[in-house]
């Protein structure tokens, strides 16, 4: 439900427009009568509103004009992660907003820690936080296009100021054991703390084996010229329960 402040009653009723962002516009002159709506176009959103109550005061004029802008985000689940290790140390806390009538993910505020290795940069600034969407003043994090319900997959593209170092990023991957539904719960991550791989590679070209990709994990690769090195760590632990 999205209350708002004005004396107006309307049922539930779907709106849609070309934006999350909408202007709504009370006009009366005695007595109430109409409530229009006017977008503004910027992104497609589609929202549930099942009442708002609106309640204003004005002088006692013929006619009386305000306009209100709503953010409508009430979309989605909201998932929270709950003990999630890294193999070696460090955690990730936060949340995450999965919307399956679109099987899209809305949201995602995690921040991860690091472990003991020095050298290692992952859970460490500015790749700590993975937040989604942009822009929001810290990384410029995106959902990969290959997550679905069973995965999530969180980039941070990371600037660098040498230029034969063409592109960094850290990548968070979730893997759950049942895909994420409405019907909420808390759902296991997958998991291996057993699983054989390299922690680093100075090429992962070439004699590196770097974590499968049905387990749950984080890794940070460097492009320096033609050569790709990585950091790759594994989660151990961890479950996510709706809200």
């Amino acid at each position: 439900m999205v209350s708002f402040v004005f004396n107006v009653h309307y049922r539930k009723r779907v709106l849609s427009a070309r934006s999350s962002i909408f202007t709504i516009r009370a006009c009366w002159a005695r007595p109430l009568r109409n409530l229009q709506l006017q977008r503004q176009p910027v992104k497609r959103a589609r929202a549930f509103v099942s009442e708002a109550h609106i309640s204003a005061n004005a002088l006692a004029t013929d006619t009386v004009t305000t306009a209100l802008t709503i953010n409508l985000t009430n979309r989605g689940r909201k998932w929270v992660l709950n003990n999630v290790a890294f193999k070696g140390g460090g955690t990730a806390t936060g949340y995450f907003v999965y919307e399956a009538a679109t099987a899209k993910y809305l949201a995602a505020n995690i921040v991860v820690t690091p472990g003991p290795d020095p050298n290692n940069p992952l859970g460490k600034p500015p790749l700590n936080v993975y937040y989604y969407p942009w822009p929001n003043g810290f990384n410029a994090t995106f959902v990969d296009d290959w997550s679905t319900a069973s995965l999530m997959s969180l980039q941070n593209p990371l600037a660098t100021s040498d230029p034969r170092q063409a592109w960094a990023w850290s990548l968070l991957q979730l893997n759950f054991a049942q895909a994420l539904t409405n019907a909420g719960g808390t759902v296991a991550l997958v998991t291996n703390p057993n699983v054989a791989y390299d922690s680093f590679c100075a090429n992962t070209s070439l004699f590196c084996t770097p974590p499968p990709n049905n387990i749950s994990q984080e890794s940070f690769k460097l492009a320096y010229d033609t050569v790709i090195s990585g950091y790759f760590r594994v989660v151990v632990s961890g479950t996510v329960t709706a809200q």
